[in-house]
């Protein structure tokens, strides 16, 4: 007699049951709430999400004042993305998971505090964001930068390799030929905004530790050497080191003793 055949959907599903039966869980704590007054409590997921917040909004402010950003601007936007989050947060839990609830008490769409959802709250504060975007008439690419800093790894440090990070001053003396109006879309003078946001230069003080690296040899050199003058003046943390009879492109060659000093500027960090 042929031995038994198991299908896919049994042999996953008897997969499954022996995985779990041997697997370990994160521990689960059930928090208690806290009671105020006048029937108010405070939930911990509350006091997460509050925190959560603040944190975020202080990025954020620093984010957007670092790219020259209205300060009216980024608080605007955030009390849009707020409101429109939790808007959407409530709605789509009410719609989504207490369909039947709703049936019975329409006005359940009103008492927000009966429930919000993850989804809801990216949906609505997308909708937050495009609106008051299109409605001020702002940049989306930099503002939607903006938005998403969130919980960004911190920069350590910078190590550049011969770069072009005076980008005015680049086009004006044609470093790189007409490559940098192209990829920028035209000259300064023609999206000066593209410019201020994308040119190092202009984004000065960074209030990040630098190390540059050119040959001096390199037509990059007057560039950088300019960046990081500017750099030092406004106090940023910059250390140039020139290399003797290098070029451009021998910082990225790993058999030459150039590529030593970038490996070096690496591991400092």
């Amino acid at each position: 007699m042929p031995p038994p055949m198991i299908g896919v959907g049994s042999a996953s599903m008897l997969f499954a049951q022996s995985s779990l039966a041997g697997a370990w869980a994160l521990p689960y704590f059930a928090i208690p709430h806290l009671n105020v007054a006048f029937g108010l409590k405070i939930e911990p997921f509350g006091v997460l999400v509050a925190l959560g917040v603040l944190y975020g909004t202080r990025l954020l402010d620093k984010y957007a004042a670092w790219h020259r950003g209205d300060e009216a601007h980024t608080r605007g936007l955030t009390w849009w993305l707020l409101i429109s989050g939790f808007v959407g947060a409530h709605l789509f839990d009410v719609i989504a998971y207490q369909w039947d609830k709703l049936a019975e008490d329409p006005l359940l769409l009103l008492k927000i505090t009966s429930g919000i959802s993850s989804y809801g709250g990216f949906i609505g504060g997308s909708l937050g964001f495009a609106t008051y975007v299109w409605w001020k008439r702002l940049p989306p690419r930099l503002w939607a930068d903006t938005r998403a800093t969130g919980t960004p790894l911190p920069i350590s440090g910078v190590v550049c390799l011969a770069g072009v990070i005076d980008l005015v001053d680049a086009v004006a003396k044609k470093l790189c030929g007409d490559n940098l109006p192209l990829m920028m879309g035209g000259l300064p003078e023609q999206v000066p905004d593209r410019y201020q946001q994308a040119s190092p230069m202009e984004l000065l003080p960074i209030g990040v530790r630098q190390i540059h690296i050119v040959g001096d040899q390199d037509q990059m050199l007057p560039n950088v050497l300019r960046y990081a003058a500017a750099a030092r003046d406004l106090g940023d943390d910059v250390t140039l080191t020139t290399l003797p009879d290098t070029g451009h492109f021998e910082l990225v060659v790993p058999t030459i003793a150039a590529w030593e000093t970038v490996r070096a500027a690496v591991l400092a960090f």
